[in-house]
Formats: C-alpha cells, structure tokens, sequence
C-alpha cells in the first residue's frame, strides 16, 4: 500500500502537490493555532519548532542555488554567442527585459491598489513614498547615487558571490564569458588556447548542467517545504491570516492570467506575427513551474527545454534566459 502511494506521490504533476501540500499546510496550521490557544500550548509549540526548519532549509536551498545558475549560465550564454552578434543581441534583451518589467511592475501597482481599496495608510505612505523620492533625487543630483551604483556594478566578484550581490555577477559572468570567445576566436579553434577555452566551457556546461540537476532534487523537497511554511504562518496567526492569503492569491492569479492571456498574446503577435496563444501552449510547462514556485532561477531547466522544443537557437537561449532570470 505504501509503495503504491509512494509511485503516485512521484508520478503526480508538481501542480498537484503543490495544491495538496498548501491545503494541508492551511488545515494543520489552524489545527496548531487552536491547539496554541488550548491547555496544549506548549506540545503545539513544540511542533511548530519541528515543522518550522522543513521551510526555512526549503528557502535556503533556493537562496543556495539560485547564484550558481546565474553565473554558470550566464557565462555558457555569453560565450555561446559570436562576438559580432553579442553587442546587437544584448542590447535587444536588456531593453526588452526593461520595457517589459516597468510595465509588469506598473500593472502590478495598479492592480494592488484596485485590489486593496481599503489600505487605510495610504495617505502616510505616499507622503513617506514622497520624502523618499526627494531623498533620492537629492543623491542623485550631488552624483553620488551613481557613482555608488557604479562601484556596486564593478565590485570584487568573489565577494559579490559571497554576498549574493546580483547585479555585479551578472556583469563579471557576461564579461568572463566574452572573454573566453575572444580568446577563443583571436587564436583560432585548434590554438592550444582555443582548445583550453572550449574545454573551459565544457567544465562550465558540466557545471550548469550539475546546477540543474540539484534543482530537480529542490523541487522533489518543494512540497514539503510549502507545507512547513504554510503550516507554521497559519499556527502563528490563525484562520485571520486566510483572508490576507486569499486577497494576494487572487490578486496575483489575475495579474498573472492578464499578463499571459491578454497582455503576451499581444507582444507576441506584434512582434512574432505568430498566432500567440499557440506559442503561449508550448510554453505551458515553464510557466506553470515559475508560478508555483516563485523563481525564474528554478524554473531555468524547464525553460531551456521549452525553448528547445520551440526551435529557438540554444546560443540565444542560453544568454537570454539566465540573464532575464
């Protein structure tokens, strides 16, 4: 009986767990909270600090690997893509990734105040928001806002992985991969250079590769890792927390279905002159696997796999998708 219910654990989609292990998490943690407010309080005190790891490792294993995924495929990326293409390509993405992020962050706004009439500190905080604007517009005139964002863009990487400082990996990663097809390129294919070069990018293809593997483990644990988080929010607040969770559940859902059933569809048949929503089918598996977990990072794998399926040039692929993730 147990292995029959362990092949169906396996076999069943992530959305399904997903689903199962939040409900759960929601049933046990109001359980919990009764038991808190009971005679019981400290056995359920006590099983919180037991169920409450099982989350916090799930969060920590994704903060683990989020940052090798970015500097090993960053660097595959870059280097993947020939030296005269690199300067056309990269300029298109990071203004589409730009374009495309002000608008979901600009919809996102609208949507949390449509959503959230009742915010009874708005007027605070927009005059809070408003103090925080000059403050920044003072910095940014005295030019030291950008002189501390360029030192930031250009730190030591050792100490930016570290850190888990995004933005100066991102830069070391495009550069150190640039360089090795420079290299590559000035002195020739079957240079002892050139062939250190590719083996360079082999080690780090395996890399990547080894990266992906591990987030195949993370997502087995992701379950469970949502149930522990679930459960120990709903025992320290309580069935009130429901409705806060439903508000954002329901509010995210509808900005996610506009964004991919009306405001992708259209972009998609501007720019790709393609019937949109078939794409957007073929493309069902990563953005399912993005919602439920959260993370453009974790959902890399399934995403290189989408855009293999799709046909789409694995040295665009790899370049654009890490660097958007």
């Amino acid at each position: 009986m147990f292995k029959k219910i362990f092949n169906y654990y396996c076999s069943a989609p992530l959305f399904l767990k997903m689903t199962v292990a939040f409900g759960l998490g929601i049933i046990g943690g109001i359980i919990l909270f009764k038991l808190g407010e009971s005679r019981f309080a400290d056995s359920a005190e006590k099983i919180i600090q037991i169920i409450a790891p099982f989350g916090t490792v799930l969060v920590s294993m994704l903060k683990m690997i989020v940052i090798p995924i970015i500097f090993f495929s960053l660097v595959c990326g870059s280097a993947s893509l020939p030296i005269r293409k690199f300067g056309k390509i990269g300029i298109f993405v990071l203004l589409w990734y730009f374009a495309t992020s002000l608008f979901a962050a600009f919809f996102g706004c609208i949507l949390a105040i449509v959503m959230n009439p009742e915010m009874q500190n708005f007027s605070t905080l927009s005059g809070k928001f408003s103090k925080d604007v000059a403050s920044m517009k003072m910095k940014g005139e005295s030019g030291g806002g950008f002189a501390q964002f360029l030192n930031e863009l250009f730190m030591n990487p050792f100490q930016a992985l570290a850190e888990g400082n995004f933005l100066p990996i991102i830069i070391f990663s495009l550069l150190f991969g640039l360089a090795i097809r420079v290299l590559i390129n000035k002195n020739g294919e079957e240079s002892e250079i050139g062939k250190s070069g590719n083996l360079l990018l082999q080690i780090f293809d395996i890399c990547q590769r080894a990266s992906f593997k591990i987030i195949d483990w993370i997502m087995a644990y992701f379950p469970f890792g949502v149930f522990a988080l679930t459960a120990v929010n709903f025992a320290t607040y309580g069935a009130k927390l429901f409705m806060p969770y439903f508000q954002i559940t329901v509010c995210v859902i509808i900005g996610v279905l506009a964004m991919v059933f009306v405001i992708y569809p259209l972009w998609i048949g501007i720019f790709c002159r393609e019937n949109p929503y078939k794409i957007i089918y073929k493309l069902k598996e990563a953005i399912f696997t993005a919602f439920l977990t959260r993370s453009s990072a974790a959902t890399l794998p399934c995403s290189f796999r989408v855009m293999d399926s799709l046909n789409i040039r694995r040295e665009l692929s790899s370049f654009s998708l890490p660097l958007g993730a």
